[in-house]
């Protein structure tokens, strides 16, 4: 690009742009943890082996929807945001209490991914 010149406007377009795909590509791989990491927990429900790295890994959910949530913030997407911190609480509610979790609580992780997701195609699309 040497040699050419750029209005003001269309270099903080050029950013915002970028910036955007950067953003998406990081809630992207937040979906992927969150998928594998929900898989964890389901197995481990499955097969009634919950111990305290079930725990930690509902608390790394929850720490990746938080992030997630930020992301959603940066973005500008309240919608994303509020359902991002509203899944992260409900499983930290659930990695309080691990041990004895609900089939509720088990469903909800079973459907989490689908939910953000769902909610992250509405970010795409916006």
């Amino acid at each position: 690009m040497e040699g050419k010149t750029f209005t003001l406007s269309t270099l903080l377009d050029a950013v915002t742009a970028s910036t955007k795909k950067v953003k998406g590509t990081q809630l992207d791989s937040l979906g992927l943890r969150l998928e594998y990491n929900c898989h964890l927990v389901l197995e481990a429900y499955k097969h009634r082996n919950v111990g305290p790295k079930v725990r930690a890994t509902l608390e790394e959910l929850s720490a990746d929807l938080r992030d997630a949530a930020k992301i959603a913030d940066a973005l500008h997407q309240p919608d994303l945001r509020g359902t991002c911190l509203s899944l992260a609480t409900r499983i930290e509610t659930m990695a309080a209490q691990y041990e004895t979790a609900t089939d509720d609580y088990v469903h909800l992780v079973s459907r989490l991914t689908q939910a953000f997701t769902l909610a992250r195609q509405k970010v795409v699309k916006a």
